[in-house]
C-alpha cells in the first residue's frame, strides 16, 4: 500500500538509451467511458507509449479484480535525467496524495513499470493470481496440398579444415635504456699521485660518470692533505705543498656488461698548487695554476646490485711547471715533466 506523502524510488529494467526528448501535451485519459478503474493524467515525451496504452495495461493486469466504486486518479510525469528517464507518479484517493518515483533506460520500460505500480495501487491483491489464459480462435485446417516429388539428396558439404592457430608472438624485449639517455654512475676513490707534489701524495676524489654504452664522460674533483719537503742541501726550513684540482675526460668502454670492463681515457685537469714556507726567518707563501693533460686506463669490475670496483692508472703531463723557491734556501720543488696517478675506488650505477 502507498503511505501518505512518502517518496519511494524503484528502478525499472534498463534497456538501450531512448531517442531525443520531445515534450507532448498533458491530457486526462480515462480507462473506459463507463465504470473506469483509473483516470490518468499522462505527461511524457513523444517517443514514450501514450497514456491510453498504460491504462489498457492496467486493465489487463486487473482483468479478474472487482471494480471499485470510484476510480483511482493518478498523474504521471516522465522526464529525461542524464542517460535515462524518470517517472514521477502521484496517486490521489480518499487518504490524500502519495508519490512514487521510477527510473529506467527507455520510455517503454518506465511505462510498463508505471502500469504495474498503478495496478497495485488500485488492488494490491489482484496481481497475486495469474491472469486467465486468453481464448484463441482455432483456425480452420489448411487445404490439402498435392504431394511433391522428393528432392534429390544433396551431397554432403565438405568438412572445413581445422582453423590454423598462429603461434603466439613474443614481443621483442624492450631495451633497457634509450640510446639517448645515459647511464649514470657516482664514484668515490682514493689515489696516490707522484710528480704533481713532492714525494708520494695521498688523494681522495669524488665524481660522476655518464655512459652511453661505449662512450663515457667522467668528471672528478680531487683534493688531499699538504705534503712537506725540506729545503735543498740540508738547509733549515722547507715548504708544505698542496693541490686541489678537478678533471674531466672521455673514455671508450670495451666489454661493457661483461665480468671486466676496460676503458682507455683521455682528459684534462685544472686546479691550483699552493706552497707555504716553514722554519724560516721570513715565512711566506705562493701558488701557481695547475693545468695538465691526462691519459690512462680505467678497469671496472661489476659487483652486482649496481655497485662496481674501479681501478685506474693515469699519466699527467703538466702544461706549466713553475719552480717554487725559498729566499736564501734555493729551489724547493718543481712538478715533474710526467706525473703518475693510481686510483682505487667504487662506483654505483643508477
Amino acid at each position: 500500500m502507498f503511505r501518505a506523502r512518502r517518496r519511494e524510488a524503484a528502478r525499472a529494467p534498463r534497456f538501450a538509451a531512448a531517442a531525443a526528448w520531445i515534450a507532448v501535451g498533458v491530457g486526462a485519459i480515462p480507462a473506459r467511458a463507463e465504470d473506469p478503474r483509473l483516470v490518468l493524467t499522462w505527461d511524457a515525451p513523444a517517443e514514450c507509449p501514450p497514456g491510453a496504452d498504460v491504462v489498457a495495461a492496467v486493465e489487463r493486469l486487473l482483468a479478474r479484480a472487482p471494480r471499485a466504486a470510484a476510480p483511482l486518479r493518478a498523474r504521471t510525469e516522465i522526464s529525461r535525467e542524464g542517460d535515462g528517464l524518470t517517472a514521477h507518479i502521484a496517486v490521489r484517493d480518499g487518504d490524500g496524495e502519495r508519490l512514487r518515483t521510477l527510473h529506467g533506460d527507455t520510455c517503454k520500460a518506465v511505462a510498463d513499470a508505471t502500469a504495474v505500480v498503478l495496478a497495485l495501487a488500485i488492488d494490491p491483491a489482484a496481481l497475486a493470481a495469474p491472469p486467465p489464459a486468453p481464448v484463441r480462435e482455432t483456425p480452420p485446417p489448411p487445404e490439402p496440398t498435392p504431394p511433391r516429388e522428393p528432392a534429390p539428396p544433396r551431397a554432403p558439404a565438405p568438412t572445413p579444415p581445422p582453423p590454423t592457430v598462429p603461434p603466439p608472438t613474443v614481443p621483442p624485449a624492450a631495451s633497457r635504456r634509450s640510446p639517448w639517455i645515459p647511464g649514470l654512475f657516482a664514484r668515490a676513490e682514493g689515489a696516490l699521485r707522484v710528480g704533481a707534489l713532492p714525494g708520494v701524495a695521498p688523494r681522495v676524489a669524488f665524481g660522476a660518470e655518464a655512459s652511453w654504452g661505449v662512450p663515457r664522460l667522467v668528471a672528478l674533483v680531487e683534493l688531499g692533505p699538504g705534503v712537506d719537503t725540506n729545503a735543498p742541501s740540508g738547509a733549515a726550513g722547507g715548504g708544505r705543498f698542496s693541490l686541489w684540482n678537478g678533471a674531466i675526460g672521455g673514455c671508450a668502454s670495451f666489454f661493457d656488461g661483461g665480468p671486466l670492463e676496460l676503458a682507455p681515457c683521455v682528459g684534462v685537469e685544472a686546479g691550483r698548487v699552493a706552497a707555504e714556507a716553514y722554519d724560516v726567518s721570513t715565512p711566506g707563501s705562493g701558488s701557481s695554476t695547475w693545468l695538465a693533460l691526462d691519459a690512462g686506463l680505467q678497469t671496472r669490475v661489476p659487483l652486482g646490485a649496481g655497485f662496481a670496483l674501479d681501478v685506474s692508472v693515469f699519466g699527467a703531463v703538466p702544461l706549466d711547471r713553475p719552480t717554487f723557491v725559498i729566499e736564501g734556501r734555493g729551489d724547493v720543488f718543481q712538478p715533474a715533466a710526467v706525473g703518475l696517478r693510481l686510483g682505487l675506488g667504487a662506483s654505483y650505477g643508477f
